[in-house]
């Protein structure tokens, strides 16, 4: 999967039981990571059509090459589809969490020299990067406070520092509350799918 792309076009091929061809679906990629690659169709309309999960092949162009990978396609929610890749015949599992560059506010308690505000550099349901490089070192444990945008309310989160890195310093969440957690992965897929949108309608435009 690593030849494979962000906003990416590619095209899925839906195969029948004998592994013949049965459709083709042109989609456009919103993220990929670790054998899982969110997907969202040209045509949303296909997602009403096909019954899924089913085996299926994903081709796309790699310079003058074309590549293909078998795996299967499942439906991730209204918007996206969730194409999982063969490993030597091991399918991914579909949980990942997909990150997003993005600044939000932060506020950090329990850092190196007291609160700091910062923010973040990307971010994901578990975790993040934040822009501060004086936090603290790895294993240090930091109180954060993320202000998202729009209505949303704050989210609250003890993280645990993994690296300082030249852009700032990576946190993994602990074990973030049910609405905490579904209000950053819907952050990340409503941000990713909006710029995905508007990748596909360029194309299709040419």
């Amino acid at each position: 999967m690593r030849r494979l792309r962000d906003y990416q076009a590619v095209n899925l091929y839906l195969l029948g039981p004998a592994g013949q061809r049965t459709r083709r679906i042109a989609a456009t990629v919103g993220v990929v990571e670790r054998g899982v690659a969110l997907l969202t169709p040209d045509d949303p309309g296909v997602l009403d059509r096909v019954r899924l999960p089913t085996r299926s092949t994903l081709s796309f162009a790699h310079g003058d090459h074309a590549v293909l990978l078998d795996g299967v396609l499942v439906r991730d929610s209204a918007r996206w589809l969730t194409f999982l890749a063969d490993a030597h015949g091991h399918v991914p599992s579909r949980r990942f969490a997909p990150r997003l560059p993005l600044e939000l506010p932060v506020q950090v308690v329990g850092a190196v020299g007291g609160a700091v505000a910062t923010t973040t550099v990307d971010v994901s349901a578990t975790g993040a990067l934040l822009a501060a490089r004086t936090l603290g070192g790895p294993g240090d444990t930091l109180q954060l406070r993320l202000d998202l945008p729009g209505d949303h309310p704050s989210v609250i989160a003890t993280a645990v520092v993994v690296r300082i890195t030249p852009r700032g310093t990576a946190v993994r969440f602990a074990p973030l509350d049910a609405e905490s957690t579904a209000l950053l992965r819907d952050l990340v897929r409503d941000v990713r799918h909006a710029v995905t949108q508007r990748f596909a309608a360029r194309r299709l435009a040419r």
